[in-house]
């Protein structure tokens, strides 16, 4: 998708698994390594941890990542729940082979974190590209503290629960570090904007205007 060929400004959706084009909104296809990938719609490229069990792990191709609408590294991570803890340290040297490549190649991190956030911190700290946390689920604590150590957060369908805390942690987060996704929920990133901006007190083409600086920052994106 050619950013510069949109009629106005489009709906950002950071991180998506569906392959399925919604007029006006751009979205940026999660890709695993080895997948085929999109002819020209944006992507990011990388392993989830979830599928980090045995190696050899496949990990992007210079072919891919070099390719013009291949965006980011990711998702990749690092995730202790219960399913996923036997493989944890495959994970961490997963991560940090894909952090080598997202360095190489200048690419910003797509970061799939559960219950490691003080080890994701640790391992990224000198990296000098944009990370985003994607799906972020937690308080508004951690949200300030990750903010702090110069990550970006993208929200979720998680937002659509209205006992969900993470309603509370968005309200603390910078305009400036947020994203929004659909992941693979199947909710429509229009309804997720919608629930963001009545959340945060603004109308949602000023989210949206937000979000699509973000988007040109992050990704180095001439309007």
């Amino acid at each position: 998708m050619n950013i510069q060929k949109m009629q106005s400004i489009p709906w950002i959706d950071v991180h998506t698994h569906r392959r399925v084009s919604v007029p006006g909104v751009l979205s940026v296809l999660n890709v695993f390594s080895g997948e085929n990938i999109p002819g020209d719609n944006f992507f990011s490229v990388g392993t989830n941890p979830w599928n980090v069990k045995d190696k050899p792990v496949p990990l992007p191709q210079s072919k891919v990542l070099t390719a013009p609408n291949c965006l980011a590294v990711g998702e990749t991570g690092m995730d202790k729940a219960k399913a996923f803890a036997p493989y944890y340290e495959l994970q961490k040297e997963v991560f940090l082979q894909h952090l080598k490549l997202a360095k190489q190649y200048r690419k910003p991190l797509i970061i799939h974190c559960v219950r490691c956030y003080d080890e994701i911190v640790r391992k990224t700290e000198n990296f000098p590209y944009p990370k985003i946390i994607h799906g972020f689920s937690r308080n508004a604590i951690l949200a300030g503290q990750l903010i702090d150590k110069g990550f970006y957060l993208s929200f979720g369908a998680l937002l659509l629960n209205s006992s969900a805390k993470v309603r509370e942690a968005i309200k603390s987060v910078p305009l400036d570090r947020i994203f929004l996704e659909t992941d693979d929920s199947g909710i429509s990133i229009l309804e997720i904007y919608s629930v963001a901006a009545e959340i945060l007190g603004i109308s949602k083409e000023d989210l949206k205007s937000r979000i699509y600086e973000n988007f040109r920052l992050v990704f180095g994106l001439k309007k």
